[in-house]
């Protein structure tokens, strides 16, 4: 076979794949707008996903590999069910009886009747598993309400390179459904200790330090992140919509934004001043971007700060997770938000 005939028989295989793959991708655009497609979502989060039936502290994770109750698929009637998604913060760094979303659950029954919250959240991931969560686990349960708890000095998110061609994301989900898991052991049946350091001193600022970008003004690198964590935000709302399903967002306040002593501390760690820093940047650039996109959103800063203010410890030492104090203070905080929308449903 000539060299020539070889050349026109990859130009029309090359130019067949293309037409295919073009073809391909304006079929799932189509899908994508009018409905929720499971199969353009990945399954990454799988990776941190717990362990059934394994112990966290002294509870036992359900069967569906979450720190909570068993979850029921058929919802009873006059129900208002709650699904949440987050990282270590909602997962619980505290053991479950404890954590602000099994607090809030009990508040909310109590506050607004016949009502129940499902805790999917899952260490280590970010919004950009949040939204595969929602997709692939979180719908199925038929929530009223998605509640997105965003970590704020850790959840910036860079948009995966894959989510930007609907047939990539395709792939990478096909790709994943392959994989199994057999499940992560995050805290194992130890005993808890709420003052117990996770990091040495210079540990725990070395750490902060390198999570604080986020608070540095006119940085393009972090304008970036936050347009491809409002990317993330964005699909949530859409495919809650697409579900009839309210949507919301807490802002879940870091101990840097209300420790000054932190606050000096990575200051002088970067060795640049205050006027570089605005540790309520996150906040504020969070709250107009999804006020402007319609999409709910709760801030329990002042509650923290309040707090903080007032001497009360929020935060396990060198750990930038919150105590059981601070587990119940973003409770009542996010209970007080999350009343009134119930009541407003109720009424209908």
């Amino acid at each position: 076979m000539s060299v020539r005939r070889i050349i026109k028989i990859f130009a029309a295989v090359l130019g067949s794949i293309i037409a295919f793959m073009v073809i391909l991708e304006a079929i799932l655009f189509i899908c994508d707008k009018i409905t929720v497609c499971p199969f353009l979502f990945d399954k990454r989060y799988n990776l941190y996903r717990s362990k059934p039936g394994s112990l966290d502290y002294d509870f036992k994770i359900n069967s569906q590999g979450f720190k909570d109750a068993e979850f029921v698929e058929k919802k009873a009637p006059g129900t208002y069910r709650i699904v949440a998604v987050g990282d270590s913060n909602a997962f619980g760094t505290v053991p479950y009886k404890y954590n602000f979303l099994t607090i809030l659950g009990g508040l909310l029954k109590k506050k607004a009747g016949n009502c129940e919250l499902y805790n999917l959240g899952t260490p280590c991931i970010g919004p950009h598993d949040y939204l595969s969560l929602i997709v692939h686990e979180g719908i199925k349960y038929d929530p009223d309400l998605v509640l997105v708890c965003l970590t704020i000095e850790d959840d910036l998110s860079s948009r995966k390179w894959y989510t930007m061609i609907r047939t990539a994301s395709l792939f990478k989900s096909l790709y994943d459904a392959l994989k199994g898991y057999e499940g992560v052991v995050v805290h194992g049946p130890r005993i808890y200790n709420d003052s117990e350091p996770a990091f040495t001193g210079p540990g725990f600022i070395a750490y902060t330090t390198s999570k604080s970008d986020v608070f540095h003004k006119n940085n393009p690198r972090i304008k970036k992140k936050f347009d491809d964590t409002f990317y993330y935000l964005e699909r949530m709302g859409e495919v809650c919509a697409k579900k009839n399903i309210e949507l919301a967002v807490v802002f879940l306040t870091a101990e840097i934004q209300v420790n000054e002593e932190l606050q000096k501390s990575v200051l002088k760690g970067f060795g640049t001043g205050r006027g570089d820093y605005d540790f309520l940047q996150p906040d504020r650039i969070f709250g107009e971007g999804l006020s402007k996109r319609g999409i709910k959103h709760i801030n329990i800063y002042p509650d923290f700060s309040r707090a903080a203010d007032g001497g009360a410890r929020l935060f396990i030492p060198r750990n930038v997770h919150y105590n059981i104090a601070g587990n119940r203070l973003a409770a009542e905080a996010i209970s007080r938000e999350l009343s009134g929308i119930i009541k407003k449903h109720n009424h209908r």
